[in-house]
């Protein structure tokens, strides 16, 4: 037989003999368990190689020294993914298997929610807040907390725990400021887990404790105010601190002239509060008063904040002032004196333009105002020809307003009828000085202010002058007078209109021892129904007997007063009314006087002064005429002056004013003026040309700008014609 021999590799090889082992190249291959796990992870190998391996390398990844153990033990301490290699060998070569991530090595990783708390808190306040802690590794995590230092104002629970891969584990974190002042504070939370990576945590925490800090302003209050007055001010409460401030306001002690609002509030850090204040001096006297406010809040370091408020009241003034005016018009009234009574008592008169005021008056008072006016002498204003209107409204002829109704009552029963027409009439001619009404009343009577808070302007009144119905005051009581053409630069013969109205007494002739009925006429009249006449006549020579009305005059009422001026001359003042206008022409009036024994031929005793007819609406020429006494003769008329003439001037002293007479016997251009002893020109009362006959003019004691002259000695001068005269006046108050 043959034999064929291999050697141990199982090479061929020539051979007597049967004898030896058949040997061939390993093959590598092995298994681990377990393949996967938590660090430190110990995984058994076992060599499940072939071809009768003799020698064994191990690689496990995790650069640790090689083993050649055919079945080893090995530990893996980190994580992570590892490739293992076993290299078997024997005489007949070597094999290698690499097994790539072969073993997987897991370990927790710890994470958490924020890496530090800053926080915020108030006094006696708390806050609760969480930490998450997360694993995001492949193992379960096991963690502890502490706290390095240990505070009692912060705690956390749990203080440990397992979380399993991908869990999550809440710590619940509690902060409590309560003993705490403000300021900041720390700690530090340390976290200790089995994360080979991050153990321990440490996580920084801050707690800053905050309070509300209360500001105020301002800080004081000065307040000066009138009685009676009232004022809004504010007081200002704000929070600069970091927390909420709670305040209240009080007073102390409780005041019932201040009022706050709002009372209470809370503020945010920042914000503020405008506290009104409301100071009302009603019922309170001057003098000084004052209360303290009373602010309490959370402020740690101000709790109370006391705001003084110092109330001073002063007495405040006002005035009360306005016009006076008449009713016809509103032409000012003045010297009408307003009597101020109440709290104080006071007295003025009105000026000028009919202003008055009383000032510096005490607020908070009652006062009264009411004027008065008495008239010191009859006032000219009120004629015959308002005792007309008086009838003409008594027959429903004309009708009154309001204050004319006022007015025409002289008697003051509310009715206005002939019998005030009757005392109109007795007014004007001096038989009565005063109405029973009194002179003057007014619209209101009286004003009363039951509480002066106010300065009270245009506080007027209307002035009633009784008697004067025909609302003609004011009125200078100039006797009406022949106005034409200025002539007085004309040295040519004067031309003249004549007038279509003359009232005229004629030229009369008697003889002493008698008697003589002296006709007062008139001519040319339309529509008279009141007459005004002045007649003056030397006593010496005439004696008073009677004056009658006429025919044309029957229905008129007539009054006359007679009254002395000087020891040659005696005034009549004559007062006509009537409802009905006269006719055009006749006999307003019979004078009757006893002519005197003893009287010398050629003397003229009687003249006319003054004429107004319906208050001067009826311009009227006024001629005297002239009574000649002779021992023996006849009667005769005649209205023509038979002379120039210029009489003294009547009253003479006077105080208000002065009547001058003058005659003309031809048409003339007359000047007459007024002259101070210096003989500066005063005032020019006539410059015109003139028809002839008798005239009076009245001088009121005024210069050419109306205004008052001194007293002392005047002269009159006339010139007319070749006619030149000149007299002494002495005006005195």
């Amino acid at each position: 037989y043959y034999v064929k021999a291999y050697n141990k590799c199982g090479q061929s090889t020539q051979s007597n003999s049967d004898s030896g082992t058949r040997l061939s190249v390993p093959v590598a291959d092995f298994t681990g368990s377990p393949r996967s796990g938590c660090a430190p992870l110990t995984v058994y190998f076992i060599d499940q190689s072939t071809g009768n391996p003799t020698h064994w390398t191990w690689d496990f990844g995790d650069s640790t020294p090689v083993n050649h153990d055919r079945n080893p033990t090995h530990t893996y301490d980190n994580p992570g993914t590892y490739t293992v290699t076993l290299t078997v060998s024997n005489k007949c070569g070597y094999d290698k298997e690499i097994k790539t991530n072969y073993i997987t090595v897991k370990v927790p990783d710890i994470a958490v929610s924020t890496d530090s708390f800053n926080l915020s808190l108030c006094l006696n306040e708390t806050k609760d807040t969480t930490l998450i802690i997360y694993n995001t590794g492949g193992c379960t995590l096991t963690w502890n907390l502490a706290w390095s230092p240990p505070r009692s104002w912060v705690i956390g629970s749990p203080t440990s725990g397992s979380t399993n891969p991908s869990g999550q584990d809440i710590v619940h974190l509690h902060f409590d400021s309560d003993s705490l002042s403000p300021g900041t504070y720390s700690t530090t939370m340390v976290i200790t887990s089995n994360d080979p990576d991050e153990s321990p945590l440490y996580i920084p925490v801050r707690l800053t404790v905050g309070a509300p800090d209360i500001t105020v302003s301002p800080d004081s209050f000065d307040v000066t105010l009138y009685r009676h007055e009232t004022i809004d001010t504010t007081l200002v409460i704000c929070n600069i601190g970091s927390c909420i401030l709670s305040w209240n306001l009080s007073e102390s002690p409780s005041r019932f002239w201040i009022s706050e609002s709002p009372t209470a509030d809370s503020l945010g850090s920042g914000e503020c509060t405008n506290v009104n204040l409301h100071i009302d001096t009603d019922s309170l006297c001057t003098g000084t008063y004052s209360v303290t406010l009373v602010i309490t809040s959370n402020d740690p370091d101000k709790p109370i904040v006391n705001v003084p408020v110092n109330l001073t009241i002063e007495s405040l003034t006002y005035e009360i002032s306005g016009h006076v005016r008449y009713y016809d018009g509103y032409e000012p009234v003045q010297n009408t004196m307003m009597i101020l009574s109440g709290f104080t008592s006071d007295t003025t008169t009105t000026d000028a333009t009919g202003y008055y005021l009383f000032s510096n008056l005490p607020g908070g008072l009652i006062y009264d105002v009411k004027p008065t006016k008495t008239n010191v002498d009859r006032d000219p204003a009120i004629t015959a020809y308002d005792a007309a209107l008086i009838l003409q409204y008594a027959t429903n002829l004309v009708s009154f307003n309001n204050y004319q109704l006022i007015a025409g009552d002289v008697t003051g029963n509310s009715q206005v009828t002939a019998y005030d027409a009757s005392l109109v009439i007795q007014y004007v001619v001096g038989i009565i000085e005063h109405f029973t009404t009194g002179d003057w009343t007014f619209d209101p009577e009286s004003i009363r202010y039951v509480v002066l808070n106010s300065d009270q302007v245009n506080q007027n009144y209307v002035a009633v002058l009784y008697g004067d119905v025909s609302g003609n005051w004011p009125t200078t009581g100039t006797s009406v007078l022949l106005t034409g053409t200025d002539h007085s630069n004309d040295t040519s013969d004067c031309l003249f209109e004549e007038t279509t109205c003359e009232v005229y007494i004629p030229y009369i002739n008697s003889v002493p021892g008698t008697s003589i009925s002296v006709p007062i006429n008139i001519k040319g009249a339309v529509g008279v129904v009141s007459a005004d006449i002045v007649l003056t006549y030397d006593p010496k020579v005439l004696t008073l007997k009677d004056i009658s009305t006429t025919s044309l005059t029957t229905d008129y009422i007539m009054a006359y007063k007679t009254s002395p001026i000087n020891q040659t001359e005696e005034r009549i003042r004559i007062a006509l009314a009537g409802s009905k206008a006269v006719g055009e022409e006749g006999t307003l009036l019979m004078v009757s006087f006893d002519i005197a024994d003893n009287v010398v031929d050629g003397t003229n005793p009687l003249e006319i002064n003054y004429v107004e007819l319906n208050e001067g609406m009826v311009a009227c020429k006024i001629t005297s005429g002239m009574i000649e006494i002779a021992s023996a003769g006849v009667t005769a008329y005649s209205t023509v002056p038979k002379a120039y003439a210029l009489s003294e001037n009547r009253p003479n002293p006077f105080r208000a004013y002065t009547e001058i007479r003058y005659a003309i016997p031809a048409n003339s251009y007359v000047m007459i003026k007024i002259y101070d002893v210096s003989g500066q020109s005063v005032r020019t009362l006539v410059s015109e040309c003139q028809a002839a006959g008798y005239y009076t003019i009245r001088w009121d004691g005024k210069d050419e700008k109306g205004d008052s002259i001194p007293v002392g000695i005047y002269f009159c001068r006339m010139q007319a014609g070749n006619f030149t005269s000149t007299k002494k006046l002495v005006l005195f108050k």
